[in-house]
């Protein structure tokens, strides 16, 4: 149902030849998808019809396919990850055997090209269960010898004759720690701004001169300062960096000028203009000027360490209004990774999320943890990881111990509906669209794209790496339903019943059970809502209710008539 109209309209691939007076057809019902190179004589297709599956990794066979005559070549069978053709029409990479791989579409011969390599392209900051995927491609070079290859933190000129690859950013990033990325800053032909380097013109699709300055962002892995570099005869050169976020450079067409922004917690992200060396930035906007008229804060990086001694990083907005030594009311908030934010600007906003600028701005600290996942044990990491960032920070002195939140939606709501059954650490908990009964829930539909959870829940963010059926205990332990009668936090539920992701009936089986087992439970239900709240008037519902939620159980603030005694069905509409 979710895919019909594309199904419906589907068209194939399919080429004519104007020489010959001939139609070729490229794919048909098993191939239903090619990727032609720049040239359009060969096309790289993908037959994944003996592989379909509701949970298992993506595979498929691919061929290669002569655009003159049809004719189809098998290249590789039950390939799960593969990296592109390069600009010139000649190279296919894919990932094998924690390689990457070249194959010549001329020839069909395969080459290991990173078995000789001095660096691990596998990406090391993958948690999840299944075959690791590499950093990726960066491009390829004008000189048609390399490709640059992306690693966690430099990249590297790799030969395609398979020869050893060496850092084009000479190993700083490894021995600093800091992440270079290439980006292409030069105007796009026929006019417009620069583009990153990865998508579109000036990424993949086109090449990398090397002879010519190559400029770089640069973000410090655990400072999390951020700026820009250029390597220029075999030199690299930092340009800018500082405690601060960048926006991507845009160089002016006729003038050795360019036009980015620069944001922190407290700065709105106005356009400068500088030179191409970042000196003397010129401010051009003043975008936000009314933020003089309400209390503001600063936000700060903290580390801290799970049980297992995995050190992690988290940050902490504190209002301007602080005063040393004070211990201040403190709502928590986190997705996985969130330090690498520290300088991103908070935009004040009515939304279906908290507003941390409105937060702020009323005496609370607002802390988002990282989140270290072992894999299996997903809500578990997470509970561990957030009380072991709240406890730093009351260690730190500025938290009151008696008065911290916790907020989550969707992935990290169902986490937070988790914790709330196994902590007490929390004076009040808010959460949003999350799974609470894992068993029912790995069974049930994602309604937005037709599939089943199976996938997201064995490979996917749910990370468990097994099934209810080979591993019911798992399920069970880390599923909030099962352990209601621990929970002894008051707590909100937000969530949609049109929700496509996650199953209303999930926040009414939860909520049904806490309040079966006399528990303080209110649950927030918008009628028509998907997985996030979409009307303007239930976004600014859900702001109210949150903060009046918060404020009395963090403030000591008289609880509304609403919270004590719910809304009947007849007044709602009023």
């Amino acid at each position: 149902m979710v895919q019909a109209t594309r199904d419906k309209n589907f068209s194939y691939r399919s080429a004519y030849s104007l020489n010959n007076n001939r139609f070729i057809e490229l794919t048909d019902t098993r191939m239903r998808t090619i990727a032609l190179t720049k040239d359009g004589k060969w096309g790289v297709g993908q037959d994944d019809r003996d592989y379909i599956s509701d949970w298992e990794e993506r595979r498929a066979d691919y061929y290669r396919v002569n655009t003159s005559t049809g004719e189809r070549t098998p290249m590789f069978k039950e390939m799960g990850r593969t990296l592109g053709l390069s600009p010139d029409s000649k190279r296919y990479l894919y990932w094998k055997d924690k390689n990457v791989w070249l194959y010549d579409i001329e020839t069909g011969e395969n080459t290991n090209l990173t078995k000789n390599g001095p660096a691990d392209f596998r990406n090391k900051e993958f948690d999840r269960p299944g075959e690791v995927p590499p950093y990726g491609v960066t491009g390829w070079t004008k000189d048609g010898k390399h490709v640059i290859l992306t690693h966690k933190y430099d990249l590297f000129l790799q030969p395609l004759d398979g020869g050893k690859a060496t850092p084009l950013t000479n190993g700083l990033g490894e021995k600093d720690k800091i992440v270079f990325r290439y980006v292409n800053i030069e105007p796009r032909p026929g006019g417009g701004g620069g583009g990153r380097g990865g998508r579109g013109r000036g990424g993949t699709n086109d090449f990398i001169d090397t002879s010519k300055p190559m400029m770089f962002s640069t973000l410090g892995q655990m400072t999390k300062k951020a700026g820009y570099s250029v390597l220029k005869d075999g030199k690299t050169e930092n340009l800018v960096y500082d405690d601060k976020r960048f926006g991507r450079p845009i160089k002016a067409k006729n003038a050795d000028k360019i036009l980015y922004t620069i944001q922190t917690f407290r700065d709105f992200p106005d356009y400068y203009v500088s030179d191409t060396k970042f000196t003397n930035p010129i401010k051009v906007t003043d975008a936000n000027p009314q933020q003089s008229e309400f209390n503001w804060g600063r936000r700060i990086l903290f580390e801290f360490k799970n049980k297992k001694g995995v050190k992690l990083q988290g940050t902490l907005a504190i209002p301007d209004t602080y005063v040393e030594g004070e211990k201040l009311p403190m709502h928590v908030n986190f997705y996985e990774k969130n330090s690498q934010n520290l300088n991103r600007y908070t935009t004040p906003r009515i939304a279906g999320s908290p507003n941390f600028a409105g937060l702020v701005s009323n005496g609370y600290l607002v802390m988002q943890p990282d989140i270290y996942f072992n894999t299996v044990t997903t809500h578990s990491d997470m509970l561990d990881c957030v009380e072991a960032a709240v406890k730093k920070v009351i260690e730190m002195g500025y938290a009151d111990p008696d008065r911290i939140s916790l907020h989550g939606h969707s992935f990290s709501g169902q986490g937070s509906a988790y914790i709330s059954t196994r902590s007490n650490m929390f004076a009040a908990i808010v959460y949003g669209a999350g799974a609470t009964n894992l068993v029912s829930d790995f069974n049930q539909l994602w309604k937005t794209s037709g599939t089943s959870q199976h996938r997201y829940d064995i490979y996917g963010q749910g990370r468990f790496g097994t099934n209810p059926y080979d591993d019911l205990k798992l399920y069970q332990n880390e599923s909030a339903i099962y352990h209601v009668r621990s929970m002894n936090t008051p707590l909100m539920i937000l969530h949609g019943t049109a929700d496509g992701s996650v199953e209303w009936l999930q926040a009414v089986e939860f909520y049904n059970a806490l309040r079966f087992n006399g528990k303080n439970v209110i649950l927030l239900s918008y009628p028509g809502e998907a997985h996030g709240l979409r009307r303007y008037e239930n976004q600014k519902d859900y702001q109210i209710r949150m903060m009046a939620f918060l404020d009395h159980y963090l403030k000591d603030k008289p609880a509304p008539d609403w919270m004590v005694n719910g809304v009947p069905f007849l007044k709602k509409k009023k």
